[in-house]
């Protein structure tokens, strides 16, 4: 196996787990254990990233790289604010970083992609995606689900132009599980 293949896999397995965390968090009635599973997708976040941070460097796809790297922040107080089980307005320091690191990769995205090339626009899904989703889940709001399908389709299409079929399928598995998970959190809203 090769290093591309072994981060390829580490980081669709736990990009994975944190989709299937969070409809789990979804599922579960109960708020507390509701919550633990919400802190468990945040962890399973920060192990999977390095894999994926390694991935984009080796195979240069440097848009991708930079999302990632620039997501960091975003995942931190997502964990945070599930430790806390709120949105701590200790944590608005973190909130800003996060914000700032969004308008900077997002920067940086556009000046790599200016091209234009269909992979660079693919890419720019994936961060507005990405980026987009992991802020708003941070915060525990559901939309941010809307925009990991966003980010899951685009990736669809760069792991097919890659011939990357694992982690193809990876991310459709990814993009219907977090479409479940919004559906459940919309009717269980509904219900109240």
């Amino acid at each position: 196996m090769d290093w591309i293949t072994f981060f390829s896999a580490w980081g669709a397995f736990f990009y994975l787990l944190i989709k299937l965390l969070f409809l789990q968090k979804e599922i579960v009635v109960d708020e507390k254990v509701s919550d633990k599973w919400r802190i468990w997708s945040w962890v399973a976040y920060l192990i999977g990233v390095g894999a994926w941070l390694v991935k984009f460097y080796l195979t240069g796809r440097w848009i991708a790289l930079t999302v990632e790297a620039f997501g960091v922040p975003a995942m931190v107080l997502g964990l945070l604010n599930a430790l806390k089980g709120s949105q701590d307005k200790k944590y608005k320091w973190l909130d800003r970083i996060a914000l700032i690191a969004v308008v900077i990769a997002t920067i940086i995205s556009l000046y790599l992609a200016r091209s234009l090339e269909f992979t660079h626009i693919l890419e720019l899904g994936i961060a507005v995606g990405f980026f987009v989703g992991v802020y708003l889940l941070a915060k525990d709001r559901p939309y941010g689900y809307l925009w990991f399908v966003l980010m899951n389709l685009s990736n669809v299409w760069l792991q097919y132009i890659d011939q990357e079929p694992l982690l193809m399928w990876q991310q459709v598995v990814s993009a219907v599980v977090v479409g479940l998970a919004y559906i459940i959190n919309r009717r269980r809203q509904e219900g109240r």
